[in-house]
C-alpha cells in the first residue's frame, strides 16, 4: 500500500482515524463536565420563596388569612368595589397624583401588615375582606389576593 500512496498520505489517514475515535469521547467528556457544573449551580443557587405565594383559588369565602402589605406597615384599601376598580385603573396608568387624591376621599379603610381578615367574596384576583382585628375591626374592603397569606398563629 505504501507503494500506491505516499507516506504523507498514509500518515494523514492514520491521524484522521485516531481523531475520529477520540472526537466522540472528547465531546461526551465536555458535555458531562458542563452538565455537572450546571447541576452544582442548580443545587446551590437559592430558589425563590414559593411557600408564601397563593392563587385566588386558595381563598374562598369564609377563609381566614392575614394581610401582607407591600410596605410592611399600614395600607389603605377601598370599601367599595367601584372605588377599587377606579383606583386600580389609575395606579396601573402611573397616575400617582390622582391615586393620592383618591385616597384622600372618604371610603377607605386602614389595614396593618399581619392583620387577620376573613374572606367575604372572591372576584378573580380581587377579594373582599372583613377585618377581624383592630384597628377598624369589622371594617370591610377590597384588595388584591396577592396581599393575602394563609392564616397561621403568627404572620
Amino acid at each position: 500500500m505504501a507503494q500506491l500512496h505516499g507516506r504523507t498520505l498514509l500518515r494523514m489517514l492514520v491521524v484522521r482515524r485516531r481523531a475520529g475515535k477520540a472526537t466522540p469521547t472528547l465531546v461526551l467528556g465536555v458535555t458531562v463536565w458542563w452538565l455537572l457544573i450546571f447541576g452544582v449551580i442548580t443545587l446551590t443557587a437559592p430558589t425563590p420563596e414559593i411557600a408564601g405565594t397563593t392563587s385566588t383559588a386558595g381563598f374562598a369565602p369564609g377563609h381566614v388569612a392575614f394581610i401582607q402589605t407591600p410596605t410592611r406597615a399600614f395600607w389603605l384599601i377601598p370599601i367599595d368595589r367601584a372605588a377599587y376598580d377606579e383606583h386600580d385603573g389609575v395606579t396601573s396608568g402611573n397616575g400617582g397624583d390622582a391615586a393620592t387624591q383618591m385616597r384622600a376621599r372618604p371610603g377607605w379603610v386602614v389595614v396593618l401588615h399581619g392583620q387577620v381578615v376573613r374572606v367575604l367574596d372572591v372576584d378573580r384576583a380581587v377579594v373582599q375582606v372583613e377585618l377581624l382585628e383592630s384597628p377598624n375591626t369589622g371594617g370591610r374592603g377590597w384588595l388584591k389576593a396577592d396581599l393575602l397569606r394563609p392564616y397561621t398563629s403568627s404572620p
